[in-house]
C-alpha cells in the first residue's frame, strides 16, 4: 500500500503532538546545494531491496538536514516512477521522549508510529540527531533502536538517520543496528559554496519580509560579508541573516 497525501494528512494528525512533522505536505523553497553524486547515492540506497537504510554522517553544519530538505524537493518532481512517489516524514524523538511519563510508555507511542507507517511502502522517516537514540532506553525499557532494529529489515519501512562524525559512535557501538543501513559521510561545506547558499536564504528570507515590511532597510554588502566571516556553520549564518533581517523590520515598524 501507498500513502497519499490524503492519508499522509491523517497519519500528522494522529502523531502532530508527538513529534511528527512533514517535508512534504508543505512545499519549501528552502535553498542548498548539493552534490549530484551524493543525491544519486542517497536515491539509490531508499530502492534497494534488502538494506533500504541510510545514515547520514558529516561534520556539524555539513547541510544533512539539508539534503534531506532538498531530497523532498526533488522527488516531489521527479520523473521516476518510484522516487516520486516517496513521501518524507520526521520523526523528533525529544518530542516523543518529552510526553513519555512512565516506564513502556515511550516503547508503546514509537511502536504506534511505527506501526502505521510501517503499512505503506513509499513512506521515508527522517531521524535527525539519530545519535540521541541511544539515550532513549528506560529502566527496564528498551530503547528505539531496539525497536528500530526488526523493523528495518522485515517491512516496508525505509528509514534516514543523521548525525556527526564525533556522535556518530552513539550508534556505532550496535553493529546489528549498524548492519541495517547505508553509510553516507558528507564532508564540510565549502567557504564558497556556503556563500552561495546563504546568499540564497537571504533572498528567500528578504522576501518573507518584504511582504510584511516593504520599506526595510537590506543588509549591506559590508555586512553580509561581515556575517560570513564571523560564523562558521551555515546554520549560524542562516540564523544570523534572519536576526539582522528582523531588527530591520523592527526598525521599519517604529518609522
Amino acid at each position: 500500500m501507498k500513502i497519499d497525501n490524503k492519508k499522509a494528512q491523517m497519519v500528522l494528525s494522529l502523531f502532530s503532538s508527538e513529534g511528527i512533522d512533514s517535508f512534504f505536505i508543505e512545499k519549501n523553497d528552502y535553498p542548498y546545494s548539493v552534490d549530484q553524486s551524493i543525491l544519486a547515492d542517497l536515491s539509490a540506497r531508499l530502492l534497494c531491496q534488502e538494506i533500504k537504510n541510510v545514515l547520514l554522517v558529516g561534520p556539524t553544519g555539513s547541510g544533512k538536514t539539508g539534503l534531506i530538505r532538498y531530497f523532498a524537493n526533488y522527488i516531489d518532481i521527479s520523473s521516476h516512477p518510484i522516487l516520486s512517489e516517496l513521501k518524507i516524514l520526521c520523526i523528533n524523538v525529544p518530542s516523543i521522549l518529552s510526553g513519555s511519563e512512565y516506564r513502556g510508555s515511550f516503547e508503546k507511542k514509537v511502536s504506534l508510529i511505527l506501526d502505521q507507517c510501517q503499512q505503506y511502502s513509499n513512506l521515508v522517516l527522517f531521524f535527525d540527531e539519530a545519535h540521541g537514540m541511544r539515550f532513549t532506553n528506560f529502566k527496564e525499557g528498551i530503547g528505539l533502536m531496539d525497536i528500530l532494529k526488526p523493523r528495518m529489515i522485515s517491512s516496508n519501512l525505509k528509514v534516514v538517520l543523521a548525525t556527526t562524525d564525533r556522535e556518530v559512535r552513539h550508534l556505532e557501538h550496535d553493529q546489528a543496528f549498524m548492519r541495517r543501513v547505508h553509510k553516507i559521510e558528507l564532508g564540510s561545506l565549502p567557504k564558497n559554496q556556503v556563500q552561495i547558499i546563504a546568499q540564497e536564504h537571504y533572498s528567500r528570507l528578504l522576501r518573507k519580509y518584504k511582504s510584511t515590511f516593504p520599506n526595510m532597510d537590506y543588509i549591506s554588502e559590508l555586512d553580509f560579508d561581515k556575517i560570513i566571516n564571523e560564523h562558521q556553520t551555515l546554520h549560524e549564518i542562516i540564523d544570523r541573516i534572519d536576526f539582522e533581517l528582523s531588527k530591520r523590520a523592527l526598525n521599519d515598524n517604529i518609522k
